[in-house]
């Protein structure tokens, strides 16, 4: 009947008949508002409301919390919540009014939960073998994840976890829909002190860096590396020539002949039983400069089983006197080359011996003839650096052997150039 119009005649005994205005009857409805069911949500969360329904008339939401409502005149509010509304229930009530009519009213709650704490306590340290308790510490948290470094462990939900690896260690605690990682908790894994690979005895020569190294399976070990000088061992500590003493591997800088023999051990220490454990001792030998006789054999029963390794000592240690160097019979395959060796003097010669056997062959494997002790023209041996520039004295004369005494080859400077001379009991073989 909205929009309906009425009259009133009015006629009586005496004309005229009066008749009134027209007036139009307007029908308001009733205004109409539903909310249904309800969103839980965490103290630090929000919950956004899709279930209500109005009509006839202007829409307005309000809430009884604490938290921040917003889009208040749409269908489609949502709310903030915020710390002082963890634990209750917020209701939010929209109101639909036209003005005219009694106004509808509906309700929708929203159940806030309140944000637990969390964090670990239990021992940051346990020994191989053993095992240590955590626990999850929180004030209304009622559900508990542990993690480790790859992530969630499996079936560890209680609120205590048993470590039996060191690492890292967080607990997830949830109340509600509310959830609480706690920091990182590390657990360390002590070992008893135990070494896995010893240490072994080195042979340098002067002026040579060396170290020492022994294996221990953790990092939480620790180590002093320790000296025997001929009176006992006493702790190494940094300084001078030393490095590293404290460490799995000791370093030594320019050892001199002087240290020859010296002993060395190290005694790794941890925090579980045993407590600490020494390493084998082992020697240091410091190889000073060469003098005297050697022999070079290549069945090994000598100093030297090559050239090569004769002249690599004579590199690295020189020489502090007339060096000999006899060879016994076998075939070298090798190629010599013989650099500024320390020491080596008008006095100081350097002498390769074939001692008169005819069968002791220099080559250096490829097609040319070999080098001999009687009578075969010899592989040329590598010089050493250039000579200067400059007129270069006459050689000093090496005397040729006499008859009978057998192959020989010998080494004598001349301005920084060094050459072998071959010679057997008749002949020069030349340069």
């Amino acid at each position: 009947m909205n929009g309906y119009q009425y009259q009133c005649i009015v006629s009586g005994a005496c004309s005229p008949v009066a008749t009134s205005g027209s007036a139009t009857l307007t029908v308001n409805l009733l205004p109409t508002a539903s909310a249904t069911g309800g969103i839980s949500t965490c103290q630090n969360g929000g919950a956004n409301i899709t279930t209500a329904n109005a009509s006839n008339g202007n829409i307005l939401w309000t809430s009884d919390g604490v938290g921040t409502l917003y889009n208040e005149t749409t269908l489609t509010p949502s709310y903030s919540a915020a710390a002082g509304d963890g634990g209750n229930t917020v209701t939010l009530t929209m109101t639909v009014s036209n003005g005219l009519c009694p106004a509808a009213t509906a309700t929708f709650p929203i159940y806030v939960s309140a944000l637990p704490t969390s964090s670990i306590s239990g021992n940051t340290s346990f020994c191989t073998g053993g095992s240590t308790i955590l626990t999850a510490n929180t004030d209304i948290g009622t559900a508990f994840q542990w993690y480790d470094i790859n992530g969630p462990i499996s079936d560890a939900t209680a609120s205590t976890y048993v470590v039996v690896t060191g690492g890292d260690y967080t607990v997830m605690v949830t109340n509600g829909t509310c959830q609480t990682l706690s920091s990182d908790y590390l657990v360390t894994l002590n070992a008893s002190a135990s070494i896995s690979s010893q240490p072994t005895s080195s042979t340098i020569c002067a002026g040579n860096n060396v170290s020492f190294s022994v294996g221990a399976p953790v990092a939480t070990l620790t180590y002093q590396w320790m000296e025997d000088q001929g009176s006992g061992m006493v702790n190494l500590f940094d300084g001078g020539i030393y490095s590293n003493s404290a460490t799995a591997t000791l370093s030594l800088t320019g050892a001199p002949v002087s240290m020859n023999g010296y002993q060395y051990q190290c005694v790794v220490s941890g925090l579980c039983f045993p407590a600490s454990t020494v390493s084998s001792p082992v020697v240091l030998t410091v190889n000073g400069p060469m003098s005297g006789t050697y022999a070079i054999d290549a069945s090994g029963n000598g100093d030297y089983a090559t050239f090569t390794a004769a002249i690599a000592d004579l590199d690295c240690r020189g020489v502090s006197g007339a060096v000999t160097f006899n060879v016994a019979p076998g075939t070298y395959v090798e190629t010599i080359s013989i650099d500024n060796i320390t020491g080596i003097s008008a006095t100081n010669t350097i002498t390769f011996n074939g001692r008169g056997y005819s069968n002791v062959t220099l080559t250096d494997g490829s097609a040319a003839a070999p080098a001999t002790g009687s009578g075969a023209k010899p592989v040329a041996p590598v010089a050493g650096p250039a000579p200067a520039p400059s007129p270069a004295p006459a050689p000093t004369p090496v005397p040729k052997p006499k008859p009978g005494s057998g192959g020989q080859c010998r080494y004598y400077r001349n301005r920084q150039l060094y050459k072998f001379q071959w010679y057997d009991s008749d002949s020069d073989f030349g340069h």
